[in-house]
């Protein structure tokens, strides 16, 4: 089904058909309703035929009084009569008047044989009049309405199958319709069509003015076919409209798609804009001004809505003045405390709230923010001086960590140049040498993290093109990631993008990536770095799969001292991510780690050099 909902062809043949249908539907329903009316069906095919010369001579009556009304005289009268309904048409025609008297105007012949005679009754000018006309057998009048009734009586008894076949057929055709309203071949979804993109209520009102008879005065001058023609046109646009209406509901556009809707809308933007301007007009106002407009108004509708005469007397003005004085001091007196609760918040802890002009419960507020003040720059002293003390300790405690072990260090060379036959005093030589390297970097890993995170380290932010450092990337840790059975893959960024770096500092932060690579990637995999740029930033990702399951959050990876390596079999202080972070961020950039199963990855983000 769903595939014969976008055939064009199919949705013009139900188009088509619909209003076949329909009309047929309409002609069987309005004939059934025509003989059921006339109790034809419960009659037999004379009485059926006497309906139908009742219809035709009420017709007759009709053109008579018509031309009654517009005749100037009797003469005109009656020639109007015999041209518009001659006896060789087989009517015979008389006027009865309230007197009796009668007058001929149409008179059929003496061996005439009469089927139906019919006498019309009507109230004329004040007179009561009757119109009678006879109907001569062997005259087949020339209306549609006779030949229409004739055929009906033809069939009559396959009128109403036939009424609910095709009234089938066209709800059908309706309801296929609607289903494939908006289904269009090579769309996915409801698609929207020129048609169905017109303002809903510009189409509805463009159906109506002719519906509902703007132009009704010009209908009159229309011929019948013009007028069918005109309705069936009517038809369409109100079947199309249906149509695009289902389609916009399906599409859920009915509202937005409306004139008034942009009205509504436009209208209700102006309001915001107004609203919104008014109240940064009011914000923008100082509170003194704000409480003493405020009196103002106060003062100006007691004054608009009350007693002139007791308003103005002595001891009223002074209570308003009263009033106005207590109500200027209270807002002074937020004034002030708002001041030092917004320093406060701002961080700055050098401007205490001045609580001398202040009384009662402001005086006491001021001194809780002023405590709060002592309080909070208390704590900062306190922790600034603790931060201060642990890297001096780290710094003290490194410098003399490393004097002994340099001399550790320089004497484990010599002894590896000296010929030593024992193999284990060679074994523990080449353990003592290992040891004494690795606490080395410890040592200076220790140093580093101290300096980067106090932000004592030096900065020297120049111009690096990225492109460049990945190409010197590749080309520094391709023989160690070789060793490692691992393959670097580099994807430079378009444009060659610049950003602003301390190019020191960033082989740092890539020299520990590449190391944490070399110790922790699955061997036989790829190691993935790509360069990417937008208008405010550069991004280098550095991506890998790890050799062991990540069980744990990247955030706590970056922390001091954790490694990746739980079992810690590998070699490494789990500083190097943490220092990384920190010289990147002393640059002015982001360092992010993200964690996907077992894949770990690095981004570094810098800022972008614009000349």
């Amino acid at each position: 089904m769903k595939r014969t909902l976008d055939k064009t062809w199919l949705k013009v043949t139900a188009f088509l058909l619909f209003f076949v249908f329909a009309a047929f539907a309409a002609a069987g329903i309005l004939g059934t309703v025509y003989l059921a009316s006339n109790d034809i069906y419960l009659q037999g095919d004379a009485a059926s035929r006497e309906v139908l010369y009742r219809s035709q001579a009420y017709r007759i009556s009709d053109e008579v009084q018509s031309l009654m009304t517009i005749s100037d005289s009797t003469e005109d009268f009656t020639r109007y009569v015999r041209e518009r309904c001659p006896a060789e048409d087989g009517y015979g025609i008389t006027v009865t008047g309230p007197g009796g008297e009668s007058l001929v105007l149409t008179d059929l012949p003496e061996d005439a044989e009469l089927v139906y005679t019919y006498d019309r009754k009507l109230t004329v000018d004040g007179k009561d009049i009757t119109i009678t006309v006879s109907l001569q057998e062997g005259f087949l009048p020339r209306t549609h309405e006779y030949r229409f009734g004739l055929w009906l009586l033809d069939v009559k008894d396959a009128l109403i199958p036939l009424a609910a076949l095709f009234t089938a057929l066209a709800l059908f055709c309706f309801f296929w319709q609607m289903a494939a309203a908006g289904h269009w071949q090579g769309f996915e979804g409801i698609h929207l069509t020129w048609f169905d993109k017109i303002p809903l209520d510009v189409m509805a009102v463009g159906i109506l003015i002719p519906t509902l008879g703007i132009f009704g005065e010009y209908f009159f001058y229309m011929s019948r076919l013009a007028m069918a023609l005109w309705g069936v046109l009517i038809l369409n646009f109100l079947y199309l409209f249906i149509i695009s209406f289902v389609t916009r509901c399906k599409a859920g556009t009915v509202l937005k798609n409306n004139v008034i809707w942009y009205v509504i809308r436009l209208a209700w933007k102006i309001i915001k804009t107004v609203w919104r301007w008014l109240c940064h007009l009011v914000r923008s106002i100082p509170l003194i001004w704000k409480t003493a407009l405020g009196i103002a108004a106060v003062f100006f509708l007691i004054l608009l809505f009350g007693s002139y005469s007791s308003m103005l007397s002595l001891p009223m003005v002074l209570l308003y003045l009263v009033l106005a004085l207590f109500t200027m001091y209270v807002a002074i007196g937020f004034v002030t405390l708002q001041r030092g609760a917004r320093a406060l918040a701002e961080g700055d802890y050098s401007a205490p709230v001045d609580t001398r002009y202040l009384v009662g419960e402001m005086r006491r507020c001021g001194d809780n923010l002023n405590k709060v003040q002592q309080g909070v720059q208390h704590a900062v002293e306190e922790r600034l001086r603790s931060e201060r003390m642990k890297t001096e300790l780290i710094t003290n405690v490194s410098h003399d960590i490393k004097t002994p072990l340099t001399s550790i260090v320089n004497y484990v060379d010599l002894l590896k140049k000296e010929e030593i036959d024992n193999p284990k005093a060679q074994e523990y030589l080449e353990v003592l040498d290992r040891q004494s390297k690795r606490l080395k970097k410890l040592t200076e890993d220790l140093v580093d993290a101290s300096k980067a995170s106090s932000g004592v380290m030096p900065v020297d932010c120049q111009p690096t093109n990225v492109n460049v450092l990945l190409s010197q990337l590749e080309g520094e840790y391709e023989e160690r990631l070789q060793k490692a059975d691992l393959t670097m893959i580099v994807h430079p960024a378009a444009g060659d993008p610049v950003a602003l770096a301390d190019g020191k500092l960033l082989s740092r932060v890539m020299d520990n990536l590449m190391n944490n690579i070399g110790k922790y990637a699955m061997p036989g995999t790829r190691v993935y770095a790509a360069a990417a740029a937008d208008d405010h930033e550069v991004t280098i990702s550095i991506k890998n799969v790890s050799r062991n399951e990540l069980n744990i959050s990247a955030d706590e990876l970056m922390e001091r001292f954790v490694r990746g390596d739980s079992s810690r079999h590998t070699e490494g202080s789990g500083l190097g991510l943490s220092i990384a972070k920190s010289l990147v961020e002393l640059q002015g950039g982001r360092f992010e780690l993200s964690i996907d199963g077992d894949l770990f990855r690095a981004d570094i983000s810098l800022p972008l050099y614009r000349p």
